[in-house]
């Protein structure tokens, strides 16, 4: 299946996931869990991917700038936004506190190498 799309999941407040598509040299590193790095409102952050599509009926999507790594497990991701549900909290905010601030600090120092040219917000 070729998953052109992503729903990424940012630990910021807001509404949930956002839909980003998938550069081809990209398919085959993205997977759920994995970290990228996509553009959110003129930022440049880290997120999550928590969800995979084909398609998607929407216009104007922007694509994920990178990936990083395989960060979290499928069963987190579900969990993460299970949690979210039941609380009736936002799901960036869930990931945030789930997330070590120690954690979020060394997230944050592996992309500025990654692009010491970008603002990137942790």
């Amino acid at each position: 299946m070729n998953n052109s799309f992503v729903e990424v999941l940012f630990p910021v407040s807001g509404p949930g996931c956002f839909t980003y598509k998938v550069p081809s040299s990209l398919q085959k590193q993205v997977k759920i869990g994995s970290r990228v790095l996509a553009e959110l409102q003129h930022r440049k952050i880290w997120g999550v991917v928590c969800g995979q599509s084909a398609t998607s009926n929407q216009r104007g999507i922007k694509e994920i700038l990178s990936v990083d790594a395989h960060v979290f497990g499928e069963p987190f991701i579900r969990f993460l936004l299970w949690l979210s549900d039941y609380y009736f909290a936002r799901p960036g905010d869930v990931l945030r506190t789930l997330i070590p601030k120690s954690l979020q600090r060394h997230l944050a120092k592996i992309l500025e190498k990654d692009a010491p040219r970008h603002h990137i917000d942790c």
